[in-house]
């Protein structure tokens, strides 16, 4: 019960931030590349600093890193 109560409660920002976003469309929009381009570059940075050098290790590590950026250093 209580892990459900949690959920609902991170789930109720939702609301509140999409109408802030609203309100402020006005100014979001002409930022909207910059905002997009950092998201993009944070979830890059997250894939190789994270998933592939977990995909390196364990017994059949060869089948994740096969054409992986490191292959070419």
């Amino acid at each position: 019960m209580r892990a459900f109560i949690y959920g609902t409660l991170s789930g109720a920002v939702e609301p509140v931030g999409a109408i802030v976003t609203i309100l402020l469309a006005d100014f979001i929009v002409p930022a909207l590349p910059y905002l997009l381009a950092f998201a993009a570059g944070a979830m890059l940075y997250v894939v190789v600093e994270e998933l592939i050098p977990e995909s390196a290790e364990g017994e059949h590590s060869n089948l994740g890193t096969f054409a992986s950026p490191w292959d070419f250093w």
